[in-house]
């Protein structure tokens, strides 16, 4: 089994470790994306910071990737498509 930053490499994006209560700023001023489960979406209130998710299958549990809009507008349309 591949670990999940892995699979987020192979994906395009460059993991970075942070503690939660420092995403919801990180989301707002410098990275374009998180990788969380759906209860710390709500939990952290990152619904406010973030206008798009994919639903990702990557390991035995639900996970959304949420972004800002600027990462959302790179997306090439194909992943983008509402």
């Amino acid at each position: 089994m591949v670990s999940i930053p892995k699979q987020l490499e192979l994906l395009g994006g460059v993991p970075v470790t942070m503690g939660l209560p420092d995403v919801y700023l990180s989301l707002q001023t410098v990275h374009g994306c998180r990788y969380l489960g759906p209860s710390g979406l709500l939990s952290f209130k990152l619904q406010e910071v973030t206008k798009h998710e994919l639903k990702l299958n990557l390991g035995h549990t639900l996970q959304i990737l949420t972004m800002n809009n600027d990462t959302w507008n790179k997306l090439p349309k194909d992943l983008s498509r509402s």
